[in-house]
């Protein structure tokens, strides 16, 4: 006789813990908790802490996934919601009221600081599908043939808090919408700070319009325009040649030139890399090496009617002939004649080929060089130190992508839209703190395998504790070394650990009574 099992409880028998009690630890120091508590009230602000956790623990976006996770983790707000309740949530309880309070609140608390910071902007985009009045076709940088919606960031480079965030149509071009957001941070009261921007803005009209409104800035220089070409050109051996100008932290050179550009006086910044122009003109050399191997097979030899030269052209002087060659038609009999039907046909040769000497050598001499304008006069070493920091907005952009697997908002509605954009944008900011937490490990542990962020994830899940007979849960086993190192990081310990069991359990009881 099969004996007759009870149904199985609400939550697991065995639950995760170590994620939820780093990711409430980093939310508290944050400040992220009390600000969510303000804007949603406790109820709301712990199933918002909740889908955070989800989204950074499971990197995953897809929220029907979320009820079995939760089943198997503690969490804040003692109650498992189904992904129908997480879809009325993003469009009642994240609502656009809402979403602005929390970003007002959260950059009242970064805004106060007197000292100077640099606030780094860029955007990327999202291809979407369903009824989403923001998605429209514009300059997609990944997929082309859907709508897309546009998602820009501000982040601070002192320390990579993400700042602020809009979400914008896909038509827009950057810097309509980066001049509104710039405004929207003086609006926070944000007052001593630059911004950062990579050669994509490096624009006459973005100059005149960062001019206008008195704001300080670093930008990366579009090398390949005629003004920095000459500039590179007039200081290149002094580059290469100068040892006074060797940045010793960095590795390279570099100087500062005053000149004007767009009707003002700018601080150009040029730099050269002698280990970077090496592995550049190496790159080079091998590419034209293949590329002349090809053409070697190519020589005498028929061209495709459609075959594209494009990659030979920029290195070498083609040299293509039209040649006539007969056609036979097909054998058409003639009573009359009882000859043969023919026809002529013209075919492209490759004869010969010479490099462009001079066309190389200049590529091979322009390697190693870039510049960066400033508004203000700075030393060339810190303004280097400031923009090398801005790969923090990539960073932030690839988390939510890849780390959170948010390619799409796979949504199909402007409110769910914006609702789930805004939550990833907050898990961003916890998985932000994650992401230097791993570096400093890295660094003190010179372990850069194991203490990546995914790497720290799977090590805090597996802290687990256990149901006892007494229906509450306690952990059983100790901690390892990795995971010692990882709350030893953030400021925790064993009874950080153990502190967030008996809040929970404590929590649940007070459910159950």
């Amino acid at each position: 006789m099969t004996a007759i099992l009870p149904e199985p409880p609400a939550l697991s028998d065995t639950l995760r813990v170590g994620m939820y009690a780093v990711l409430r630890h980093i939310a508290k120091q944050e400040g992220l908790t009390q600000i969510l508590e303000n804007v949603h009230g406790v109820e709301d602000a712990s199933r918002i802490f909740d889908i955070m956790l989800y989204l950074i623990t499971a990197q995953s976006a897809a929220f029907v996934h979320y009820e079995p996770f939760m089943r198997s983790h503690l969490m804040e707000s003692c109650e498992i919601i189904s992904d129908v309740t997480i879809s009325k949530l993003l469009k009642e309880v994240v609502s656009e009221d809402n979403r602005h309070e929390m970003l007002r609140q959260w950059n009242k608390a970064h805004s106060s600081n007197a000292e100077m910071i640099y606030i780094g902007y860029d955007s990327t985009n999202f291809p979407c599908e369903g009824e989403i009045s923001l998605a429209e076709f514009g300059a997609a940088k990944e997929d082309e043939s859907r709508p897309q919606v546009n998602l820009a960031i501000t982040v601070s480079q002192k320390d990579t808090t993400p700042l602020d965030y809009e979400v914008y149509p896909g038509s827009i071009v950057d810097m309509s919408e980066c001049a509104y957001m710039l405004q929207r941070m003086h609006d926070y009261g944000y007052r001593n700070v630059g911004f950062m921007f990579d050669r994509g803005y490096y624009t006459e009209p973005n100059f005149k319009y960062l001019d206008g409104k008195r704001f300080d800035f670093i930008m990366m220089a579009q090398e390949d325009t005629v003004f920095i070409r000459d500039l590179i050109s007039e200081h290149a051996e002094k580059l290469k040649n100068d040892t006074s100008l060797f940045i010793v932290n960095h590795d390279i050179s570099g100087i500062t030139v005053r000149r004007t550009l767009y009707g003002k006086e700018r601080f150009f910044h040029l730099y050269y890399d002698d280990v970077k122009a090496s592995i550049s003109r190496r790159q080079l050399q091998s590419r034209i090496g293949a590329l002349k191997v090809s053409l070697d097979k190519l020589v005498n030899t028929r061209l495709r009617k459609n075959a594209s030269l494009s990659d030979y052209d920029a290195w070498f002087e083609l040299e293509i002939s039209e040649i006539t060659e007969p056609k036979k038609s097909k054998k058409q009999t003639s009573k009359s004649t009882g000859n043969d039907c023919s026809d002529d046909k013209k075919i492209r040769v490759l004869t010969g080929y010479a490099l462009k000497q001079e066309v190389i050598k200049k590529q091979l001499d322009s390697y190693g060089f870039f510049c960066i304008v400033a508004s203000k006069e700075k030393d060339c070493c810190a303004v280097l130190e400031n923009y090398r920091g801005r790969d923090n907005i990539e960073k932030f952009f690839r988390s939510i992508k890849w780390g959170m697997d948010f390619k799409t908002p796979a949504v199909h509605s402007d409110e769910a839209a914006e609702g789930k954009i805004h939550l990833m944008f907050l898990a961003g900011i916890l998985r932000n703190r994650l992401l230097q937490i791993s570096r400093r490990i890295k660094v003190e542990t010179k372990n850069r395998r194991s203490f990546t962020v995914p790497g720290i994830i799977d090590q805090l899940e597996m802290i687990e504790c256990t149901r006892t007979p007494q229906n509450t849960y306690s952990r059983r086993y100790a901690l390892t070394a990795r995971q010692k190192t990882i709350l030893n990081a953030l400021g925790m310990s064993e009874q950080s650990i153990d502190n967030e069991i008996t809040s929970f359990n404590q929590k649940m009881a007070g459910n159950n009574d």
